[in-house]
């Protein structure tokens, strides 16, 4: 998800990127010749996609090949020695919401898929297959099994390949620099300066920070805030309102506005309290800081505590796609 609507934030304040054809453009404008970190599910999640869907998660032999084709794909727009590649780890206390969010949609999903294919055997036509297909696309879930055949074949390869113990926008957003992601999460991180975001085939848009924050008018501090006070991949955001283009909840004004009268120096954490205190003159409940701890420790702190296995047991009842494409083999 990523911090809602934070592209179309962007693009309704006029800030849409500059059009590129190749990330290494980027590098090009750099004196220190820094590194592309790469986001792998947040810059290639439909490339995945494609290439994992039909893989049985338990044949090594498929998964090595789905991995190959995947990475013979993205070496048409990244260099092995000016890229590292990020893989997620294990899930985080921190992003608890997301996972929970994401298993209950999976479900709703999974169940409206298994009626669809029942109603499919009593009457099969053309497009009802199509809508099939489609539907198992929308459960795909790139599973532990595909990220370790990913990580392996990757260093086989020759790419500069690390995967997180927790979160890779965490551990990322902990390196700073250039990153290529469709994620806007990887905005807010303090230490990114840029984010390569591709738009289409053979293009991308480069949103620079610095030129990001004059237009808006915001501090780095303050620019962070914002990503920490709209809902998130954390928490829904205020009373459920945490939408960047909400009409009812103009988190962007009442940020500008607390920036505008305090210190220009205000921390992160400032902004956020000074917000919530601001919130408390309407508000009908209290509210505190730590409403937004969570995203602070990942956002500036880059902090993050591993979530026991099975932390939501509904995770159990979760099918692959390689099972559904069976299922739907045998009709």
């Amino acid at each position: 998800m990523g911090v809602d609507n934070a592209w179309k934030f962007l693009s309704k304040k006029g800030i849409n990127g500059d059009v590129i054809r190749d990330p290494l453009e980027v590098l090009s404008r750099q004196e220190a010749q820094p590194p592309i970190r790469v986001d792998i599910v947040g810059a290639f999640y439909s490339n995945l996609k494609h290439h994992f869907l039909s893989c049985d998660p338990e044949d090594t032999d498929q998964l090595t090949k789905a991995s190959q084709s995947f990475l013979d794909g993205i070496v048409t727009i990244l260099a092995k020695d000016r890229s590292i590649l990020y893989l997620d780890g294990k899930p985080t206390v921190e992003r608890e919401y997301a996972y929970t969010q994401r298993i209950s949609s999976l479900l709703k999903k999974q169940q409206a898929l298994e009626s669809e294919l029942r109603d499919y055997i009593e009457y099969p036509t053309g497009p009802h297959l199509d809508k099939l297909v489609k539907m198992i696309r929308d459960v795909f879930v790139f599973t532990e099994d595909m990220k370790e055949a990913l990580l392996i074949t990757a260093k086989r390869m020759g790419w500069n390949v690390v995967r997180a113990d927790g979160e890779a926008e965490a551990m990322i957003g902990k390196a700073g620099g250039i990153v290529l992601s469709q994620d806007s999460d990887m905005l807010f991180y303090p230490g990114v300066d840029t984010v390569i975001k591709q738009v289409g085939k053979e293009q991308f848009r480069v949103f620079n920070k610095p030129s990001l924050l004059a237009k808006l008018q915001l501090t780095s501090n303050a620019f962070t805030a914002l990503g920490i006070l709209a809902a998130n991949d954390y928490g829904p955001g205020l009373f459920g309102r945490g939408s960047l283009v909400s009409n009812d909840c103009n988190i962007y004004d009442t940020v500008l506005g607390i920036q505008r009268t305090s210190n220009p120096d205000l921390s992160v954490k400032d902004v956020v309290v000074a917000y919530t205190n601001k919130m408390n003159e309407d508000a009908k409940k209290p509210v505190f800081f730590e409403c937004f701890s969570k995203p602070y420790r990942v956002f500036v702190l880059q902090e993050e505590e591993l979530l026991p296995p099975y932390y939501d047991i509904r995770s159990r009842y979760l099918y692959s796609t390689f099972y559904f494409m069976q299922k739907l083999d045998t009709i």
